[in-house]
């Protein structure tokens, strides 16, 4: 495997003097800022009188990432996130399974913070390499994470093993062209599967072919939408009611449905380029695969949130967080010792956690801030509304959140596939809905017998291996 590049972002060796009394005014800098963040910044602030050695031995943070690893993507992190850091940040992206290995490593390769999404953090966690997190800012109530996410953030225990941080999720977008045709007293925050349909239906009537589309294609994200997004609003879980009565009506649905779908949907893997070419009007996809139309567009497209079932309305998202490493030394080697009273690690978060920084890594790399207290900061008047949505897809009481799901062993992928089975069979080939169910719930459980694993969200948790009940 090829050895990453390692970003770094200017440090603090062998500066002094004027360049040193910068700190002291990054309390005041930040002075805006929740009041534990605040008191985190100005003690750092007045370090700035150490020793030009020691501040370099304390400011250096080694972080570790399975996240934004693509070169443009690292380097727009370096830019938004880490110059303006008061240290210096040696930032690795890795795949998930190096993260582990890296890890496991221990002081023989130590880390001070790694990022992932909620997958591969429970990987770690599971495998007793992170550590459970004390109290400090990221985790400051001010900040206003939903509930639901933080107690996700909490893998099943009484303590918080990492601090949310920020989000990607799945959205619908429409051409502005639609709206005229949406239902009689429709509203978008509130659309009604039904609705959606009808909507659906009459957009197709009045251009004379079906212009919904989904990223149904080899490389798109259509199993995301019937795992995260369907099966939740229709039966309220994902996993648990494959078997249950009430798929029969969702599969039914979604055959009505289909018939007002764009039949290139087969072909679509991202939904920006069918938008801005006008193939179709109302697409669903993941946010970042729908931001070039909008970037490109502002003014003629409008994002808002997935549809309400029966049982709410289902919604995929991926946290992504900052844990500690197990192996981490986040405490002061020598009691008393002011000058590294504040660790690396939560200097760092509390750094990544501040309002403009997470605001800021909307425009910067299109993934959003799960606190409210960050969404309200100004950001880029294009991506407001894209803001907007996300924020009332996640803390809607209606909505029924779910995660990705877990590495499985690298079975994921045989997950996904037993889902667009589903779909392939019951909606394009008109299979008998609950026999081709039964048939997917005893492949799904064959993957849990491989590789056991807790039920996650939107399943209920339990301490035993996540299956599919017989019914």
């Amino acid at each position: 495997m090829a050895q990453p590049g390692i970003i770094s972002s200017g440090g603090l060796g062998g500066r002094s003097g004027t360049d040193g009394g910068r700190l002291c005014r990054f309390g005041w800098r930040r002075r805006r800022t929740t009041g534990l963040l605040w008191t985190l910044a100005l003690t750092l602030g007045c370090a700035a009188s150490l020793p030009t050695a020691v501040r370099a031995q304390e400011m250096s943070v080694r972080f570790l990432s399975t996240q934004f690893a693509p070169l443009d993507e690292a380097a727009a992190l370096r830019h938004h996130a880490f110059d303006n850091f008061d240290g210096s940040v040696h930032f690795q992206p890795y795949d998930s399974l190096a993260v582990i290995e890296r890890l496991a490593e221990g002081e023989n390769a130590p880390v001070d913070l790694v990022a992932g999404v909620h997958g591969d953090l429970e990987a770690l966690s599971q495998a007793g390499l992170l550590q459970p997190i004390a109290a400090m800012s990221g985790l400051d109530p001010e900040r206003g994470i939903p509930a639901s996410i933080a107690e996700a953030a909490r893998l099943g225990t009484d303590r918080q093993m990492y601090i949310p941080w920020m989000q990607a999720t799945y959205l619908m977008a429409a051409d502005r062209r639609a709206l005229a045709y949406l239902p009689v007293g429709a509203d978008l925050e509130r659309l009604t599967y039904d609705q959606f349909r009808v909507w659906a239906a009459a957009v197709d009537t009045a251009n004379g072919h079906p212009m919904l589309g989904f990223p149904a294609g080899p490389r798109g994200l259509m199993p995301r939408f019937i795992q995260g997004f369907l099966y939740p609003s229709f039966t309220g879980a994902a996993v648990t009611t494959l078997r249950d009565p009430e798929v029969v009506p969702m599969w039914e649905y979604m055959r009505r449905l289909w018939q007002h779908v764009n039949v290139r949907s087969l072909t679509y893997n991202q939904m920006h380029e069918p938008l801005l070419s006008g193939d179709v009007w109302i697409a669903w996809d993941h946010v970042a695969r729908l931001l070039p139309a909008i970037r490109a567009e502002p003014d003629r497209f409008v994002v808002f949130p997935a549809p309400i079932g029966p049982h709410g309305r289902g919604a995929l998202i991926v946290v992504i967080g900052l844990g500690i490493p197990s192996a981490t030394q986040n405490v002061a080697p020598s009691p008393g010792d002011w000058r590294i009273a504040v660790p690396r690690a939560n200097r760092l978060i509390g750094h990544l956690t501040a309002p403009d920084i997470e605001a800021g890594m909307i425009s910067a790399l299109g993934v959003f801030p799960i606190a409210e207290a960050s969404r309200l900061w100004p950001v880029d008047p294009a991506l407001i509304s894209i803001a907007d949505a996300v924020a009332t897809q996640v803390n809607d009481p209606d909505t029924i959140l779910g995660v990705l799901p877990p590495r499985l062993g690298g079975g994921t992928r045989t997950l996904s596939l037993a889902y667009m089975l589903l779909f392939t069979q019951i909606v394009l080939r008109d299979a008998d809905i609950y026999a081709t169910s039964r048939i997917a719930a005893d492949d799904i459980n064959s993957l849990f017998d491989q590789d056991p694993h807790p039920c996650w969200l939107p399943d209920p948790a339990t301490e035993d291996p996540c299956r599919v009940p017989p019914r």
